[in-house]
């Protein structure tokens, strides 16, 4: 066995060892040297509650305070044995010498002052001691469970916020459950201690009643001599008990009353009992004032002179530390000493808010920007399939009063300006002015043309218009997702994608130990999962995932291609997020202009080249923007369908051009999907529409029906 764990067999030596005191006689000088172990660790655990700074820091108490009583019961048990059997022929030797001085030397060798002992004891340990720890056990437990819904909420609150890593709210969360686990079994651990006082009473009361018997009635001892010596040692005994089992009763007192500041005791009750000159001053006036009465003079004279002395000794301590504040820092004082990891530490997601957007920010406010991010980054999760990161939220004074900025690893990717008393609207109403007059232009990335803002008290005339006002809050937190969704595929990092395949692993072991490592390395599944996340295809379904790659893998490794697997095999969910109830509007290029793209397709080895001429880019962009606007009103989703050979390039094309369309591939569309109608871009500045809807969804379908420019 390694020699280093030894300490495991602690716990089933004691068990052993408390059967064996329960069963076998010990000889007086074994109990001898069991009570002075008893006597020894009862001090232990009072001066170890004395120097820790929290309860969590003896958090193994509760299970300590178990055996400790069991152990005294054990010793109580043995010592009972050699009273009962050996006090008539040994006398008030027969338990031992710890027993037997305990009997004389504390109880001063008399049988009543003994028994008046050991009864104050009693009474000290079970009425005060151990009932009022009972009671604060009960009470720190329910408010620890009742408060832990509010202290998870505000943990969290913390991580949305920025202010909390997520180790560190892992942390805290781990503490506060530790924390209520603690109390919980305190609550039930006190009771043990008033069990064993109750116990401690009984057993003295049968040593003695059972002793003067057996002595009389056995032993044939006179009843002078029998009470002598069964009371004499019962006693001893009890005292011999009691007196560790005071000690414990006090240590879990003190355990329970501890606050949660992370100070010890020692310094706690120095610096808040003994920190106001002005009470010590007092203290003695009231102390030399008892002098004219016919109290002795002399002891609350010196009582007064060591208040006054210790008043003095404050004060001057105090003026020395108001001093020491007010010279001036010095040199290296002045230089800050930052932490080396936080200046290293990239944010993934932050938030910067000029001077006057700060209230958006606020706890106390009705509507702030924390009280919604657990809500986007919950959304999100659905929507993308990916837990994201901190969002942090911090004031830049670089920014106008009224604009915030939106960075990504700590790169500004979005910035907007915020009316903070008025509310946007987003219409083109050319009677907008009139309905809603005193209107404000909406600027920069918040809106485009038709946005406005208006005043807080034209929201009901607003909503009779059928409009739908947005506070500043809203349309920030609209900016933010929509942000956080361009860029989803930069903030799946690998730590991000090892903890997705965690997760899968747990509900789809199979395809997550049939694929990684052995046939796929993290890192390239984190490619293609980035490269679906590029075009908003939700990464949710990750066992579906996992098992296309594991069936393309063998054969193909290159990430596109595999993503373009991938996408093949999520048709129907792709099909079904895009067409919801409405369906989808169909566009598609002539065969001339796909052959351009398939012929400017190169593969490299991990990405793609796309050489496309300028001319058919801008073309695709005026077009494909063309369609977009003089069809904004039908029903239905538009997107791009093209052959899937060139789709990666189409779709490389489309994002560089920033143009709101999804790109798609023929076998991408499920057969249950509803097409609403099918347009073929002309690259001649006309659309041809084929009004049919029942089209199959074919990239080279004909057009046939209405011209229009």
């Amino acid at each position: 066995m390694n020699k280093n764990n030894w300490h495991e067999l602690i716990i089933p030596a004691g068990i052993i060892a408390c059967l064996l005191v329960l069963l076998v006689p010990l000889p007086p000088f074994m109990l001898d040297m069991l009570m002075a172990g008893n006597i020894t660790l009862a001090v232990v655990i009072l001066l170890t509650t004395l120097n820790i700074k929290t309860s969590l820091e003896l958090s193994v108490f509760p299970t300590v305070l178990l055996a400790a009583t069991l152990g005294r019961l054990v010793l109580n048990v043995a010592s009972t044995r050699l009273i009962l059997t050996g006090a008539s022929t040994q006398g008030t030797k027969a338990a031992g010498h710890v027993i037997e001085s305990f009997g004389n030397f504390v109880a001063g060798n008399d049988v009543v002052v003994g028994i008046v002992i050991f009864s104050i004891l009693v009474v000290i340990q079970f009425v005060v001691i151990t009932k009022g720890s009972t009671r604060v056990s009960e009470v720190a437990a329910r408010f620890t469970l009742d408060g832990m819904p509010g202290r998870q909420m505000a943990i969290d609150a913390d991580l949305n916020a920025g202010l909390i890593s997520q180790q560190e709210a892992q942390q805290q969360r781990k503490q506060l459950n530790s924390q209520a686990d603690f109390f919980g079994a305190m609550d039930g651990a006190s009771k043990f201690v008033r069990g064993d006082a109750i116990a401690a009473t009984m057993i003295t009361l049968i040593n003695i009643v059972v002793g003067l018997g057996y002595g009389i009635f056995k032993s044939g001892m006179d009843l002078s001599n029998a009470t002598e010596v069964y009371t004499k040692l019962t006693i001893g005994d009890g005292l011999v008990s009691q007196i560790p089992a005071l000690l414990i009763s006090l240590a879990t007192a003190v355990l329970v009353t501890r606050t949660s500041q992370d100070t010890k005791l020692s310094n706690q009750l120095i610096s808040q009992l003994f920190n106001k000159p002005q009470v010590l001053v007092i203290t003695a006036t009231f102390l030399t004032a008892l002098t004219f009465t016919q109290l002795p003079k002399l002891p609350m004279l010196s009582m007064a002179a060591g208040c006054i002395a210790l008043a003095y000794m404050l004060t001057k301590s105090q003026s020395s530390e108001t001093s020491d504040d007010a010279q001036p820092p010095t040199s290296e004082e002045t230089e800050a000493t930052p932490n080396l990891t936080d200046l290293l530490r990239v944010r993934a997601i932050e938030i910067t808010l000029g001077r006057r957007l700060l209230p958006l920010a606020e706890r106390n406010g009705d509507d702030n920007i924390l009280s919604r991010i657990q809500s986007i980054r919950n959304k999100l999760a659905i929507e993308l399939g990916m837990v994201l990161p901190e969002i942090r939220i911090r004031d830049n004074l670089q920014l106008a009063g009224n604009q915030y900025e939106i960075l990504i690893h700590e790169n500004p990717v979005a910035k907007g300006r915020l009316s903070v008393k008025r509310l946007l609207i987003i219409d083109d109403h050319p009677e907008l002015e009139t309905e809603l007059p005193g209107n404000v232009a909406g600027q920069e990335d918040v809106a485009n043309s038709g946005a406005y803002w208006i005043t807080t008290d034209q929201r009901d005339k607003a909503i009779q218009l059928g409009l739908h006002p947005l506070s500043p809050v809203e349309v920030l937190t609209i900016h933010l997702q929509d942000t956080v969704r361009e860029h989803a595929a930069s903030l799946l990092t690998r730590d991000t994608t090892n903890q997705l395949i965690e997760q899968a692993r747990g509900f789809s072991p199979v395809a997550v130990s049939g694929l990684i490592p052995d046939v796929l390395s993290l890192g390239q599944v984190q490619q293609v999962l980035r490269h679906l996340l590029t075009e908003q295809i939700s990464i949710r379904p990750l066992a579906e995932i996992l098992e296309a790659l594991s069936e393309i893998a063998p054969r193909q490794q290159h990430p596109i291609r595999m993503a373009e697997y991938v996408r093949a095999k999520l048709a129907r969910t792709i099909s079904a997020n895009l067409a919801r109830n409405e369906g989808l509007r169909l566009l598609t290029l002539r065969a001339d202009i796909e052959q351009q793209f398939n012929d400017g397709l190169q593969f490299t080895e991990l990405d793609m080249h796309v050489s496309v001429s300028l001319v058919t880019q801008e073309t695709l962009a005026r077009e494909v923007t063309g369609y977009l606007r003089q069809t904004q009103t039908e029903q239905g989703t538009p997107v791009l369908v093209v052959q899937q050979e060139i789709r990666p390039a189409v779709a490389h094309i489309v994002q560089q051009k920033r143009l709101n369309i999804a790109v798609l591939a023929a076998n991408e569309i499920s057969p249950e999907t509803t097409i609403q109608s099918h347009y073929q871009l002309s690259f001649d500045h006309s659309y041809t529409q084929s009004t049919s809807p029942s089209l199959a969804p074919t990239y080279h379908a004909p057009s046939t029906g209405n011209e229009f420019s």
